[in-house]
């Protein structure tokens, strides 16, 4: 069957401004002998002769068959679909839908897919264990979360995207689904508790603030490394593995004025101030945040009280982390305490609350009423959800402020890092963007010109593939491929001559300088990370933002560059009278490079008779993504529009075909991604 071989589509039933008899699912033989149903059919006696008693098949049952059956017809040509119908899955003729049926929601914007036989739950109301979604539209919206849990209707949960709103007096559980799926949960709720997405049976995971990423496997609720998303506004709290290493290593400013709110982020404080530290303690009897009225110290956290004999814990808020997680704890302290213990720890819990057990400890000096920076590092363990950092005393007899401490920070990893006020951060480690990753870029060559400027909202670099990386915000800047070797050039020699360059971002960690960097990419494919042995000392990270094409005098020739998609004047690719009947390759090296992915083009037919003519493009020899236009033409011929993806780099494969005349077949390219 062809493309072209569409049937007529059936606008009315057969006889909807006619007469019709409805037909009945039941036999009719012994209430009305001739009359036709859905069980018989037309029964015996409609074959029967007259002379020996038969009776004619009755006209209006064949409007009312024909009737019947292009009800569906109509239906189905108008693009209807089907939803949950309890009456018919319970007919005795039924019994159920089948495995892989697919019916539609009740809202109309979603599709269910039958994991069972003999299926007859209603997949929008049901228990959500017979069906599973397979396409829905829009988000699911829960508000109202105070102090109780949660479960997820299979209508709200079909969503991929759910949105959670309420201010918080407890920790509070939603309940998914044992679906096999991915979810986005954006946790909008206030309230110093946490959300946790898991299954009523099994494990989940602690949903941060703002868009998360949540995977079902079928048991439990897990939460993908790459899920971790970056904050949009100054109030929502960086999440675990966004923040590598701040304030020394760079500077490279978040752009808001407000403090940064950090929950679990790598070297980021747990309150997210550099200042007092306030956000999310609970505090012990006589224990508060103060402030040195000398100037000396500023904020601290101490005993307001003379203590005798006291225990008590102070924590801070929950910091959402999962198992086998390294994590150090670091801060200052000092100790008057004359008897009983002071001690300080990382706690982990489980999603229910429930204490796993320390992750790190250390125990503060009886007399050590010198500030001393101390830390202490371990491993989350199984089933961890959460920690907190708890300050101890223990039987503890100390006079007013003989159990202080202050700038607590914990961080992902096994060395502390130096504590910052964390105004300005330079390193973003695991969870980030990958690299070269980029937010609204653009590069615009109207004509040929050796000079071009990238500007972009955001850009990644790292030192190396899974290492640290770096954010740089609002980027502009420039380059001359005919300039001076190094930033704002090509790293070392010419640039080549109808070829192709590559352009890295290029990141100093040490000084904060940055600047973009070309790298001949003609004959290789440029890797995600500058990989030559031409960077100016000091700058170790870098990140591929584009790979652009050069003309005869080296100069890049006219484009448009936005984000991955690089886009120039139509180019042809091929021009042949051939008919070629089997897939057969074709270079185009001389218009994408190594690292195109994908191409978007142009193809034309025509023939010198009338004829039906095709043209198609695809990946391989295969057929892999192919692409085809098939139309009647003569020498005036036919355009349709392509995408195609590369399997092999720089060729695409064609295929053609021609009912008259001689054909002509073009194939152009106007742009590809990298």
């Amino acid at each position: 069957m062809q493309a072209n071989q569409t049937p007529t589509l059936v606008p009315l039933a057969f006889a909807a401004g006619g007469a019709f008899n409805t037909i009945p699912e039941a036999s009719q033989i012994s209430t009305n002998p001739g009359g036709a149903s859905l069980v018989d059919g037309f029964p015996p006696l409609t074959r029967t002769p007259i002379a020996a008693g038969g009776i004619p098949p009755a006209g209006l049952d064949m409007n009312g068959i024909l009737n019947l059956i292009t009800q569906s017809t109509r239906w189905a040509h108008a693009g209807g679909r089907y939803g949950y119908n309890a009456a018919f899955a319970s007919d005795t003729n039924v019994v159920g839908y089948p495995s892989g049926a697919m019916l539609m929601s009740a809202d109309g914007l979603g599709t269910w897919l039958s994991l069972a036989d003999n299926n007859s739950d209603n997949p929008d109301t049901g228990p959500g264990t017979k069906w599973a979604p397979s396409q829905a539209y829009g988000f699911s919206a829960v508000s109202g979360l105070t102090n109780t849990n949660v479960t997820l209707t299979p209508a709200q949960a079909m969503k991929s995207r759910i949105v959670l709103t309420g201010a918080l007096t407890a920790n509070v559980q939603i309940i998914l689904p044992t679906w096999t799926r991915e979810w986005t949960i954006v946790n909008n709720t206030t309230g110093a508790f946490s959300i946790t997405a898991k299954t009523a049976a099994g494990t989940g995971v602690v949903i941060p603030a703002g868009p998360a990423r949540v995977v079902g496997d079928g048991t439990n609720i897990t939460q993908p490394a790459e899920s971790i998303a970056a904050a949009t506004s100054s109030s929502q709290p960086l999440t675990a593995g966004q923040i590598g290493a701040i304030g020394s290593q760079g500077n490279l400013p978040i752009n808001t004025s407000a403090k940064v709110s950090g929950v679990n982020s790598a070297n980021l404080l747990v309150n997210g101030s550099g200042e007092l530290g306030l956000s999310n303690w609970s505090f012990a009897a006589n224990f508060a945040p103060q402030n040195d009225v000398t100037g000396g110290i500023g904020g601290f956290f101490g005993n307001t009280a003379a203590l005798s004999g006291a225990s008590g814990s102070n924590f801070t808020g929950n910091m959402a982390v999962g198992a086998n997680v390294p994590l150090t704890l670091s801060f200052d302290a000092a100790s008057n305490v004359s008897a009983g213990t002071y001690s300080v720890a990382l706690v982990a819990y489980n999603s229910s609350g429930t204490f796993i057990g320390n992750v790190a400890a250390v125990t503060i000096p009886n007399g050590a009423s010198t500030s001393t920076r101390y830390s202490a590092g371990g491993t989350t363990p199984a089933g961890t959800a959460y920690v907190t950092s708890s300050f101890n005393v223990t039987g503890v007899t100390a006079p007013v402020n003989g159990v202080v401490w202050r700038r607590v920070k914990v961080e992902q990893g096994n060395t502390p890092s130096l504590y910052s006020q964390e105004a300005s951060i330079a390193t973003v480690g695991g969870g980030t963007p990958v690299v070269g990753s980029v937010r609204n870029l653009r590069m615009y060559v109207a004509t040929a010109s050796a000079t071009a400027t990238i500007t972009a909202d955001e850009v990644i670099a790292c030192s190396a593939l899974g290492g640290v990386s770096y954010k740089v915000g609002s980027l502009s800047q420039s380059i001359n491929l005919a300039g001076a070797n190094g930033i704002g050039g090509m790293d070392t020699g010419s640039a080549p001559t109808n070829g192709y360059v590559a352009i890295y971002e290029m990141v100093n960690p040490s000084t904060g300088a940055k600047g973009l960097m070309a790298v001949n990419a003609t004959s290789s494919v440029a890797p995600s990370v500058y990989g030559g042995s031409n960077a100016p000392a000091g700058y170790t990270a870098s990140g591929l933002l584009t790979v652009v094409p050069t003309n005869g005098s080296g100069q890049f020739s006219p484009v448009l560059v936005q984000d991955r998609l690089v886009s120039f004047p139509l180019k042809t690719a091929l021009t042949s009278s051939t008919v070629q009947g089997a897939f057969t390759s074709l270079s185009i090296s001389g218009i994408v490079p190594q690292n195109a992915k994908s191409l978007i083009g142009e193809m034309s037919l025509a023939s010198t008779s009338s004829s039906t003519a095709g043209l198609a493009v695809a990946a391989d020899a295969n057929g892999v993504g192919q692409q085809n236009s098939t139309a009647t033409v003569t020498a005036t011929g036919y355009v349709g529009n392509y995408q195609c993806p590369l399997v092999t780099a720089q060729t695409i494969y064609w295929n053609s075909s021609n009912t008259a005349g001689t054909p002509t077949f073009s194939i152009y390219i106007a742009a590809y991604t990298i």
